[in-house]
């Protein structure tokens, strides 16, 4: 696919689009990426913006992995929130293993 086309969508200002501009950036719902993909959501969206589902029950359903950096690997930030939950696990009938697991 060429850099700086529409791959779905067809309307440049849409929400449902899938973009790829001149530096390869990747957006779906937006046509102004600022990352290598980002995905967003509308303001009226009313769905999840980025779901991993999983039922295969011996596969990691999402893995993330970074060596050798100086950054953060995951960054959580959330602006004028007032009752969200910044990070909510849920985890229905787990008899053995963890939650949250940190080493």
């Amino acid at each position: 696919m060429a850099k700086g086309t529409l791959a779905y969508g067809g309307i440049a200002s849409a929400n449902d689009v899938i973009y790829i501009d001149s530096n390869a950036n990747q957006g779906i719902g937006t046509v102004s990426p600022t990352a290598t993909l980002e995905v967003e959501q509308a303001s009226d969206g009313g769905v999840v913006a980025f779901k991993v589902d999983n039922n295969d029950t011996d596969k990691v359903a999402m893995s993330i992995e970074a060596a050798n950096v100086d950054a953060d690997v995951l960054d959580v930030s959330m602006d004028a929130v007032t009752t969200a939950k910044g990070i909510d696990i849920t985890a229905d009938g787990l008899t053995t293993g963890s939650v949250l697991y940190i080493d």
